[in-house]
């Protein structure tokens, strides 16, 4: 599954998942036969990877769907409200900002309100705050 996301081995911030790829190593594990709404797809991909921060009514505009019809039929596919697949990407993003700089700029950089935001989502997301998430100098 790593492999097919493209985060095997990967070092840095700058390595991006290959989501598709993930996807149908994931249809292949969970034997999943229906494939992915291309509209969904697409969604995701903006909304997670290309730009986290456009709103939600110009990414279902960009796929010819209402916001109300996208966010059920991203909860329908992917089996997660596309607002929190939203934040676990800025997460992703304030995480790999984490090592070169303090959390408050992590948190800006990713989109978040301000650390306390970033805070609670790391909290809410995977039990941590972004201080223990920091490498431990030596």
């Amino acid at each position: 599954m790593l492999a097919a996301l493209g985060t095997a081995g990967s070092d840095g911030p700058g390595t991006h998942a290959d989501l598709a790829a993930g996807y149908a190593e994931l249809r292949a594990v969970a034997g999943c036969p229906t494939a992915l709404d291309p509209r969904v797809a697409h969604a995701v991909h903006v909304c997670t990877l290309r730009d986290p921060d456009m709103p939600l009514a110009s990414v279902a505009g960009e796929v010819g769907l209402s916001a109300p019809r996208l966010r059920a039929l991203v909860r329908q596919d992917v089996g997660i409200a596309l607002a929190r697949l939203r934040r676990w990407s800025r997460l992703r993003a304030a995480i790999a900002c984490l090592p070169t700089g303090p959390a408050a700029l992590a948190a800006a950089t990713a989109g978040f309100a301000d650390q306390a935001h970033l805070t609670r989502t790391a909290r809410d997301f995977i039990g941590r705050t972004p201080a223990s998430l920091r490498p431990v100098k030596a």
